[in-house]
């Protein structure tokens, strides 16, 4: 639903994220980095949401894309994997 922070309500969430502070790494097919998100899971909550918008500050188009968790802690394996958004 829509609210304060993101008006439109458009965002997609990464969810089962290790339980320490990771970075994600979004990339297009390419290869080009689209965005870097922080998670700080040490918390418990493994969900980080992402509003669609590119590090440039502009929206991403459809289109499929990769992304890369590396968490900060070496018990955890890094991750990679791909999601489509579709417009």
């Amino acid at each position: 639903f829509p609210n304060m922070d993101d008006p439109t309500g458009i965002k997609i969430e990464f969810r089962n994220l290790p339980r320490c502070r990771s970075t994600v790494r979004i990339f297009s097919l390419a290869g080009d980095l689209v965005e870097i998100l922080y998670h700080d899971g040490s918390d418990g909550d493994g969900s980080l949401m992402w509003d669609l918008v590119s590090r440039n500050g502009q929206n991403v188009t459809s289109g499929v894309y990769l992304f890369a968790v590396e968490p900060d802690d070496g018990k955890f394996e890094k991750t990679v994997g791909k999601f489509v958004i579709i417009r």
